[in-house]
């Protein structure tokens, strides 16, 4: 079985928005807390022009726990898609395979040692995401994979199409040493979750 060692607010009614993004963003931190020795890592999700949300809301989030952040955007987009419609781009495969693979080995520099995944709303961008993790945790058994499974909350449904939401259950979520999903995007992942998985759930208030 999983180990959940943070139970937050999942789908809580009774906090007003700024109280759940707190208990949200303590939530999240309680995976970071003992990282600060890491060092470098890489965090693969989405890039906004506008908007506090992906590789825009990682960096304040994270930077200022661990350090040194390299960003690999799986999705280029004007502004969040839950403000109407947005101009958007998936990133080209093979740009991508090329970014992380850099990122997570270091092209002549540190690897990172910390790997952080969020939106990936292509199905053959999670295939190539999970081969090259499974790629760098042979290399050294000491880096940490850390899922957030952006797939969709219990209001909206699937925010990515069924084939990517399978791809990100069957080929990341058994990597990973530690996931941050929602609730409904738990429900979706716990069978496939390894036993020496740590789990924290977050609010559905979150933005993705």
């Amino acid at each position: 079985m999983e180990q959940t060692y943070s139970n937050a607010i999942v789908g809580t009614t009774s906090l007003d928005k700024s109280a759940a993004d707190a208990a949200e963003s303590k939530t999240k931190r309680m995976v970071w807390n003992n990282m600060s020795s890491l060092g470098f890592m890489t965090i693969i999700s989405s890039m906004v022009s506008m908007g506090h949300v992906g590789l825009s809301a990682a960096i304040p989030t994270l930077g200022t726990v661990i350090g040194h952040a390299r960003l690999v955007p799986t999705i280029l987009l004007n502004h969040h898609p839950g403000l109407g419609s947005c101009h958007r781009a998936n990133s080209d495969p093979k740009l991508l395979h090329g970014m992380l693979r850099s990122s997570l080995w270091g092209q002549n520099a540190v690897p990172s040692q910390f790997l952080l995944t969020g939106y990936i709303p292509d199905h053959q961008q999670i295939c190539i995401v999970a081969d090259l993790i499974r790629e760098w945790k042979q290399q050294d058994p000491h880096h940490v994979f850390v899922c957030d499974p952006v797939m969709g909350d219990t209001h909206t449904g699937l925010y990515i199409p069924q084939e990517a939401a399978n791809a990100l259950c069957e080929k990341l979520i058994p990597l990973a040493e530690h996931v941050t999903p929602n609730e409904f995007e738990y429900h979706l992942i716990k069978e496939h979750i390894n036993d020496n998985c740590k789990v924290a759930l977050t609010s559905e208030h979150e933005d993705k």
